[in-house]
């Protein structure tokens, strides 16, 4: 496959900016592809990258499977808003009203209501997702399901598992016989054994200079791997995925179940992370033209987006560095070819002002696993990100200014910036019907503590 050498040529500044090792592009607009590389699989190799080049879907996996529980539902053998339970009897929670309840349309649009990353599983085999929601007593109830969201990774391995009885095959087949095969995406997968080694990207994070380096692979099992914890592809196989989206493969994906997938379910919850979503789909605009999902895991990341009325589809794969700036800076470029914006604006770094009400937001809150501990500071607030005794392989504490976004007059939004990344991510404070004081921070409802 050709590589476009002025999109080749962009992709490679761009990655020289923002500390990237190396990345994969593809661009779809009416019906022409460009494809563009740049950079290393690998900072120990130095083998480039090639169009071929496997990278890890990440939570963009989501959107996967939400098409397999759209296909059951088209089927007649799933439905949206009924509960769970009509398909998963076995399903146990925290909360007995809420596993009694629960439907896969708040699954999908991470409105269950429950923590949503517990990402162990008691199984690596085949019955990975049975076990999984065998042990849902662990997942513990932050909302009522349907009122609020809360970016829910156990949310998908549930659906997931709702996919295999009602489809008669575990998750990783029919995400391959379903939807990857035949939609021509011979270089996608779903099972990390599985993934061909002759063009692998790996991923890197940073040593103490601030360098490059290779990372071992990450240990997220099959339990989270319809969240996104195993599925490879590359950018070219993810554009015939988009298409399929886009309505151009309707004996896979039948129209209205793509209509009722774009549709929105829920506002929010920040505009940095989605103006809105729907069923397994982040909206990018308040009309929803602009739709897609990403995806992460340690040291990769992936981005997809879908501009409807232009017919034009990007997606875009990197390896470590600053993966937010990559693809703020190729989006930019993209929406300086098209003469417009392409997506809704996001906020910039504000310059820091002191709040004159710290006690509105100063306290721990705090989610099985995780607590925030958030205090004033000369910047606006501190958030101290703190994995608890029994979070696992989390890692060490992170700590963050939070800056108050200045066009905001609620006073629920600001900004922060994490590790080396230019580009804000915005947390909101919030009070519940009930009265309850949340933060919303990484699109996960954090109740505060009591205790």
């Amino acid at each position: 496959m050709m590589c476009d050498p002025a999109w080749s040529t962009r992709l490679a500044v761009a990655i020289a900016a923002n500390g990237v090792p190396g990345a994969s592009l593809a661009i779809r607009h009416k019906g022409e592809t460009a494809v563009a590389v740049a950079g290393v699989t690998d900072m120990a190799t130095v083998a480039a990258v090639t169009p071929d080049t496997i990278f890890r879907l990440g939570s963009m996996t989501k959107v996967f499977t939400a098409a397999l529980v759209m296909q059951q539902v088209a089927a007649g053998r799933i439905d949206l808003d009924a509960p769970v339970r009509a398909v998963l009897p076995e399903l146990v929670l925290a909360d007995e009203a809420a596993a009694a309840t629960v439907t896969p349309r708040q699954l999908l649009s991470h409105r269950g209501g429950f923590f949503g990353d517990i990402l162990d599983g008691p199984s690596e085999g085949d019955d990975a997702l049975a076990a999984y929601v065998a042990a849902g007593k662990r997942l513990e109830q932050v909302t009522a399901p349907g009122t609020g969201f809360s970016y829910c990774n156990a949310g998908f391995a549930i659906a997931g598992r709702m996919t295999e009885v009602a489809g008669g095959d575990i998750w990783d087949r029919m995400f391959v016989d379903r939807l990857a095969r035949p939609l021509g995406l011979m270089r996608t997968g779903a099972r990390l054994d599985a993934i061909p080694q002759d063009d692998v990207g790996t991923s890197h994070g940073v040593d103490a200079r601030g360098q490059p380096v290779p990372l071992p692979p990450d240990t997220d099992g099959r339990a989270m791997a319809p969240a996104g914890a195993t599925a490879w592809t590359t950018p070219s196989d993810v554009l015939a995925f988009a298409a399929m989206l886009m309505g151009e493969c309707p004996d896979v994906l039948a129209p209205a179940s793509i209509a009722a997938m774009r549709a929105l379910a829920v506002a929010g919850p920040t505009p940095t992370f989605a103006t809105g979503w729907g069923l397994g789909l982040q909206r990018f605009t308040r009309n929803g033209e602009t739709f897609g999902h990403d995806g992460a895991v340690a040291g990769q990341n992936s981005f997809l987006r879908i501009v409807a009325p232009q017919d034009l589809a990007l997606v875009l794969c990197c390896n470590g560095g600053d993966a937010r700036g990559l693809f703020a800076d190729i989006w930019a470029a993209l929406e300086a070819d098209h003469g417009m914006p392409l997506a809704d604006a996001l906020p910039d770094w504000p310059t820091p002002v002191p709040v004159a009400d710290p006690a509105r937001y100063a306290g721990r809150y705090a989610v099985p696993r995780y607590a925030v501990e958030v205090s004033p500071h000369d910047e606006g607030l501190h958030a101290r990100f703190i994995p608890t005794a029994d979070a696992g392989d989390f890692g060490a504490p992170v700590d963050v200014v939070m800056r108050r976004q200045p066009d905001d007059p609620t006073g629920e939004l600001f900004l922060t910036r994490f590790g080396t990344a230019r580009l804000p991510t915005q947390q909101r404070f919030m009070r519940l019907s009930d009265g309850r004081r949340m933060l919303l921070f990484r699109g996960r409802l954090f109740p505060e503590a009591t205790v």
